[in-house]
């Protein structure tokens, strides 16, 4: 198989509409979720990649079941045995191919088997099935996986994408309740400062870094020169999103294609104190990643209120981390 494609990168930055945009691409499938193939201690990660090492059929189900659905659903479905019709079929006609057979007298002889070797088969299998040469896969928190993704996939191509923290923030709180104003300010942060350590390790073989605001306002642009770093013609088509739009607004997901009003939609979400509070958490990466400093817009009262504010902000984050604690067990 060609060189695999994986998408990265903090939540909300838009890696879902990059995937279903090279997903159009007539030579690449595109893995249907977040698989978190890679990750290990982590709320979204599968525990039974471990629970089931070396059970042939129940990691396989495992492994099924975390593309097709995501995170905590997936584990659900594992746990409860009861398959969605959907995953039943599709999973009954894997298990007829030539990549089932191999894979079965594989772990026959040797009686080990990891989920790794069985993604591989899948993966093959569909890109088979689909007269596609290559696979990309999209999971954000895999940005903190590069290293073990380029241990399995030595070729493997590294697409890290980012966005304006003042949009990441705006779409963290309008889409998630339980989210804190501070807690996606460090998270962005981190994810900013490893990609910075990505650059500084990888080649411009193997990793590319696009932001995704040259996504949408210059999509010709920035998508020839994903094509030309994955090593495949660009096409018109994927200029065309058709029903896979921006998922960054609920009420948006009717719409489709690039959406350049978007890119300042956090204006209107966002208030001038939660902007200034972004800004003085997260301006420190603004020049090495060419994002804009909108200057602060405190009213003179705001600019009273704002220690008061900030003071505040790691105690709502201590709060949102016990109720999600707290929720995992009721």
């Amino acid at each position: 198989m060609k060189k695999p494609i994986f998408i990265v990168g903090e939540g909300r930055s838009g890696t879902t509409t990059l995937r279903n945009i090279i997903a159009e691409h007539p030579n690449i499938w595109g893995v249907d979720r977040e698989s978190y193939l890679f990750v290990e201690n982590w709320p979204q990660a599968n525990p039974f990649f471990k629970e089931y090492e070396n059970n042939f059929q129940r990691l396989l189900l495992s492994v099924f079941v975390s593309i097709k659905r995501v995170g905590l659903n997936a584990h659900k479905i594992i746990r409860s045995k009861a398959l969605p019709e959907d995953i039943k079929n599709e999973l009954n006609q894997f298990k007829e191919s030539v990549e089932y057979a191999k894979l079965k007298k594989y772990f026959k002889k040797t009686e080990k088997i990891d989920r790794f070797e069985i993604f591989d088969a899948i993966s093959n299998y569909y890109c088979k099935k689909l007269k596609k040469n290559r696979f990309i896969e999209k999971t954000p928190y895999h940005l903190y996986c590069v290293r073990e993704i380029l241990t399995n996939y030595p070729n493997a191509k590294i697409i890290a994408l980012y966005r304006d923290p003042r949009a990441v923030c705006a779409s963290w709180l309008k889409l998630d309740n339980l989210k804190n104003l501070l807690g996606v300010c460090l998270s962005w942060n981190k994810a900013m400062r490893e990609i910075k350590e990505l650059k500084s390790e990888l080649s411009e073989d193997q990793l590319k870094i696009v932001r995704f605001e040259d996504l949408i306002s210059e999509p010709e642009t920035t998508l020839r020169s994903i094509c030309n770093f994955i090593e495949e013609d660009f096409t018109s088509k994927l200029l065309e999103l058709g029903n896979k739009s921006n998922s960054s607004y609920e009420s948006d997901r009717k719409e489709t294609g690039f959406r350049v009003n978007s890119l300042k939609r956090w204006q209107e979400v966002l208030s001038n104190k939660q902007v200034a509070l972004i800004n003085l958490i997260c301006s420190k990466f603004y020049s090495d990643f060419d994002i804009e400093n909108y200057p602060n817009k405190l009213k003179p009262l705001e600019v009273l209120y704002m220690p008061l504010f900030i003071s505040l902000e790691p105690i709502k984050l201590i709060t949102v981390k016990l109720k999600k604690l707290i929720s995992r067990y009721i």
